[in-house]
Formats: C-alpha cells, structure tokens, sequence
C-alpha cells in the first residue's frame, strides 16, 4: 500500500510572512499515475511530487 510522507524545505521569509514549503513523498507506488498526484500537489499546496516504488525514508 503506498505511502505519503511530507519533506519540509528550508523556510522562506517575505517580510513579516513565513512559509515553510512542502514536498510530497510517495512511495511503494505501483500504479500508472493517471495525474492523480499532480492534482493531489496541486490541493495541497506541495511544491513537488516525488514517487518511488520503493520503500524511501524521509528525514
């Protein structure tokens, strides 16, 4: 069954504003994408998707 884990970017400041972006993990993957990940980054506000069919460990 896949997997989501969430990589955080270093902050960004603009002014008083601070945002810290994301970037999406997926892993054990095996299914044709079909876009779904693009919409689910897109909904989420991820920066990026990254999908794997191996197992990865996101620190």
């Amino acid at each position: 069954m896949p997997r989501i884990q969430i990589l955080e970017l270093p902050a960004e400041r603009h002014g008083d504003d601070v945002t810290t972006p994301f970037v999406l993990v997926v892993d054990q993957w095996t299914s044709p994408l079909h876009g779904h990940l693009t919409k689910l980054a897109e909904k989420s506000g991820a920066r990026a998707v990254m999908v794997f069919e191996e197992t990865m460990d996101v620190a």
